[in-house]
């Protein structure tokens, strides 16, 4: 829930933002599927999900809630953009094709600034790297999946 969703265009980062949020009255937090499938699924050719798993120290209803999270992202999207080519990708291949395997969350950060100066601004504080990480997760799936480099 705490995550962000990139866009690319043309390999230019277009957009970098947290995931929309709904809160039920007097539910806990969850992904606005709404908002996700008018304001970001349509302009979706493709897609790159980081592929969910059980973090290891988490409790079972912290495990419930990301579960769950991931299911209305991946149900969301999947209806909204289904021509879209959805590909999952596993952290640590695109953390280790990109060199952040070991590094602190700032590297990623430090990363989006070098490649995406354009959107410099985006990632100023130590709590914009679920924003680097969905940017670097987007550039991954386009240079090395797509592109092949």
């Amino acid at each position: 829930i705490s995550g962000a969703i990139a866009l690319l265009k043309d390999g230019k980062l277009s957009r970098v933002s947290d995931i929309p949020i709904w809160v039920p009255t007097g539910k806990k937090r969850t992904v606005d599927s709404v908002m996700l499938a008018y304001d970001i699924a349509p302009y979706a050719n493709y897609i790159f999900l980081e592929r969910a798993q059980a973090m290891p120290k988490q409790g079972v209803s912290s495990s419930f809630e990301y579960g769950r999270a991931f299911g209305i992202l991946e149900a969301t999207l999947r209806n909204t953009a289904p021509d879209a080519v959805l590909m999952y990708v596993s952290p640590s291949k695109w953390k280790r094709k990109l060199g952040l395997i070991g590094t602190e969350k700032t590297a990623s950060i430090d990363m989006c600034r070098r490649l995406f100066p354009n959107k410099s601004d985006e990632f100023k504080l130590k709590k914009h790297h679920n924003k680097a990480e969905a940017a670097l997760i987007a550039y991954y799936g386009a240079k090395i999946l797509i592109e092949g480099e």
